[in-house]
């Protein structure tokens, strides 16, 4: 059961922290893997607008871009929602509003001034590449209208600006009082019910019926779509709620088989549907309320099916993973431009697309953790883009000579 009020939170997700950071470092990787994708898609113009379209597309690549999509982003709203709320508790409405700032609206800011100028060219470069673009007017920032209308948006950095808002939304929210009344005590008991999948896919099916285009359709604009920020608010708001349950590893892990097994069907469905969508007319009527119910229960069962897997096999301490977890942040921030890069590089090569997938993924997150350990020990990144500091490692012991024991 999950606490009825909007106390101190308990400490129950302590004994769970290394799932989820296993959880969070998966998913940040499986946003990259979907960029790297992107390319290979065979009908990426079609759900966002991207520099280079590969001569090895496959509809493969599709159903994988499909399946991260519908997963990752959430995933990352409902753990946002949980940290949320704890440190709200735990530092207060003052507290919360300056950590909002350090960690989502100065990396934003940051990332804006350094991050998506390298994204506009990328983009213009490969534009250029494929004809579609003239050097004239991307020398003097004329792009066709079809370009230009998404060119200079915010790129990968709408999540922060969604993120911001939410947070300011939580703030006003928790500064309400309104916390008492009953209606939160019926959510809570919802969210932690062994069918709180079902549940939740009835919310978010009803809110994608009012523009599903807001999830098939990745718009690079800094005037976020109300249907996407209201989609993703449910899941930031249930983690807002789940950061109030006293047994989380349990509540968690129940229905979790379950879940993950409903997850494999509705993924079926929902890639069909997604493929009829935009190989076709877009849906309507009947077959539009079926996707937007089959993408709703595929993402709310994956959600909670792979995170009670976390609790159950990777609820432990590893290196790796908490390495890459120090450094998640600055990779989701730098892998776009190279990735991108990278895309456009290679598009007109006939390599085989699985070797062209493993060449982007590795590119983008090698950069992001190459840049970040030479980077990371400097405050000033630290301050600027809201990451933890990275410790120069330690000297690795060469040769025998360093493990004879002296005299």
């Amino acid at each position: 059961m999950a606490a009825s009020g909007d106390g101190p939170h308990p400490t129950g997700f302590e004994t769970i922290r290394h799932a989820l950071q296993t959880y969070r470092v998966v998913a940040m990787l499986t946003v990259v893997l979907a960029h790297a994708a992107f390319s290979l898609m065979t009908n990426s113009s079609l759900v966002a607008l991207w520099p280079a379209q590969d001569c090895r597309a496959h509809v493969a690549f599709d159903v994988v871009f499909y399946g991260i999509n519908g997963v990752a982003m959430p995933s990352f709203f409902f753990l946002a929602g949980i940290f949320a709320a704890q440190t709200y508790d735990k530092r207060g409405p003052t507290g919360f509003l300056t950590q909002r700032v350090r960690r989502l609206l100065v990396p934003f800011l940051w990332g804006l001034v350094l991050i998506t100028p390298l994204i506009c060219l990328v983009w213009a470069y490969g534009f250029m590449e494929s004809g579609l673009l003239r050097f004239d007017d991307a020398l003097g920032f004329t792009p066709p209208d079809d370009l230009g209308e998404e060119l200079f948006g915010p790129a990968h950095l709408w999540f922060l600006e969604q993120l911001l808002i939410l947070s300011l939304f939580y703030w006003a929210y928790r500064q309400s009082k309104s916390s008492g009344t009953a209606f939160p005590g019926l959510v809570d008991r919802l969210v932690t019910s062994r069918w709180r999948f079902l549940y939740l896919a009835a919310v978010t099916a009803l809110v994608l019926l009012f523009g599903v285009e807001s999830i098939v359709r990745l718009r690079n604009t800094y005037f976020q779509d109300p249907v996407r920020l209201l989609y993703n608010g449910v899941f930031f708001f249930v983690g807002t709620r789940w950061a109030l349950v006293r047994d989380p590893a349990r509540h968690l892990s129940g229905g979790s088989t379950l879940a993950l097994g409903l997850s494999l069907p509705a993924f079926a469905a929902m890639a069909w549907l997604y493929r009829l969508h935009y190989a076709h007319a877009p849906l309507q009527g009947p077959w539009l309320m079926l996707m937007a119910a089959c993408a709703s229960l595929f993402t709310w069962s994956s959600i909670f099916g792979l995170i009670g897997a976390a609790i159950r096999y990777a609820n432990r301490p590893n290196a790796v993973v908490s390495r890459l977890a120090d450094a998640s942040y600055w990779i989701y921030f730098a892998h776009l431009p190279v990735v991108g890069l990278l895309q456009v590089w290679l598009a007109p090569l006939a390599w085989p697309a699985v070797i062209k997938l493993g060449v982007f993924c590795i590119g983008g997150v090698g950069f992001g953790m190459g840049t970040y350990q030479l980077l990371g020990q400097y405050r000033w990144f630290q301050a600027a883009f809201g990451v933890e500091g990275s410790a120069r490692p330690a000297p690795v012991p060469l040769g025998p000579m360093r493990y004879r024991r002296a005299g």
